[in-house]
């Protein structure tokens, strides 16, 4: 369950837009980008448990597991809003977690970005497999 900062595989408009802030703040780094569903589980869990950073989504349900989010740090929110926020113009597909209900400043994500998520993306990247596995598993056993 490695962190991934890789660009490979995110939406191509993330990474233009962390391109474009980098040339603005050239401390900026990717800290976090795609995850698995196993460390999207874990991190929800830890969060839930209160042993974690919140906000976490539950597995299946955050942008990251789809390549839609990048968590970004080498800024600071505070001193830093009006440099990001000059950014943020140019590229209006992203919106910035910073002002949501529980704040998330490093994280950066598609507006609106589980509309188009195909069945396919669900079901592999989705955890959807998860499930159609532990009902298999129970078909089986209840059917002996």
């Amino acid at each position: 369950m490695a962190v991934s900062s890789s660009l490979d595989n995110v939406d191509s408009r993330l990474v233009s837009f962390f391109q474009d802030l980098k040339r603005t703040l050239s401390n900026v780094y990717v800290f976090e980008s795609r995850r698995s569903w196993a460390r999207q589980a874990k991190l929800y869990a830890a969060c839930k448990a209160g042993t974690g950073s919140c906000p976490a989504a539950a597995p299946g349900s955050s942008a990251h597991q789809f390549g839609k989010a990048l968590d970004i740090n080498g800024f600071s929110a505070e001193r830093d809003r009006k440099s990001i926020e000059s950014v943020l113009v140019r590229h209006p597909d992203i919106e910035w977690g910073v002002d949501w209900k529980q704040s998330d400043p490093p994280h950066f994500q598609i507006r609106n970005w589980s509309k188009g998520i195909s069945f396919g993306d669900n079901f592999f990247d989705g955890g959807f497999w998860v499930w159609a596995v532990i009902a298999i598993i129970l078909i089986y056993i209840l059917g002996r």
